[in-house]
C-alpha cells in the first residue's frame, strides 16, 4: 500500500474571479522521488511539504527542494498537475506512466551540467505553473495547451551542452557545423 501524504500546497489565484486550492501528493514508497536524510533531522517529506507550500510563488525555491529529493522535477510536475487538477480532468493520462516519463526525462538531463540541468528544469516547470496560475493564463487557453505548456517545460534543456552557441561555432562542433553556424543550440 502506498503511504500517500496529501498536502495543501496554496492558495492561488487563477484569474481575478477564481480561487485554486491547490493539493499535491509526496508518495514516501516511490522509490523515484529519492528522499534523502536532512541535517534538520526532520524527514525529507516534511521538509519537501513546508517547500512545495509555496509552488504558485514567484518566491519558490528550487534549489531547497533539491535538498531532500534527488528527483525535483518529478516533484515539481506532480505537484503542477495535482494542483492544475490535470489527473481528473484528463481521465486517460496514466499516472504511472507520467512518472516514467517524467524521470526518464529527469535522467536525460546531464547532472554534469551546472545549468541547463534537470533541477533548471523543475525551476522552469514551476515559473510556467506560476504563469498559467497566478498569471491566469489558465483562463485563457485548453487543459490541452496547459499540459503542453508543462510538458515542454520538464523537457526544454535535455540533451543541452552546458556551453553557449558562439562555443559551439568557435570549436566548429558537429551541431554547429550541422546547423551552418545558425543557432546551433535552437535547431
Amino acid at each position: 500500500v502506498i503511504n500517500t501524504i496529501n498536502m495543501a500546497v496554496v492558495n492561488t489565484r487563477r484569474n481575478s474571479n477564481m480561487d485554486v486550492t491547490t493539493n499535491c501528493e509526496l508518495h514516501n514508497t516511490d522509490s523515484r522521488l529519492g528522499w534523502m536524510p536532512h541535517a534538520s533531522g526532520l524527514d525529507a517529506m516534511t521538509e519537501a511539504r513546508a517547500v512545495m507550500k509555496d509552488l504558485a510563488s514567484w518566491d519558490f525555491d528550487t534549489v531547497k527542494l533539491s535538498e531532500f529529493t534527488s528527483s525535483p522535477l518529478l516533484v515539481v510536475m506532480e505537484g503542477c498537475f495535482e494542483a492544475l487538477h490535470i489527473f481528473q480532468e484528463m481521465e486517460y493520462l496514466d499516472r504511472e506512466k507520467f512518472r516514467n516519463f517524467v524521470y526518464r526525462a529527469q535522467g536525460s538531463y546531464n547532472p554534469k551540467v551546472p545549468y541547463h540541468n534537470s533541477m533548471h528544469a523543475a525551476d522552469v516547470v514551476q515559473t510556467t505553473f506560476f504563469f498559467i496560475t497566478t498569471g491566469g493564463l489558465s483562463a485563457h487557453v485548453s487543459e490541452i495547451t496547459v499540459f503542453s505548456l508543462l510538458v515542454a517545460a520538464c523537457g526544454h534543456d535535455i540533451g543541452h551542452l552546458g556551453v553557449n552557441n558562439k562555443f559551439l561555432r568557435d570549436t566548429t562542433h558537429r551541431l554547429a557545423v550541422e546547423y551552418n553556424d545558425f543557432s546551433p543550440l535552437e535547431s
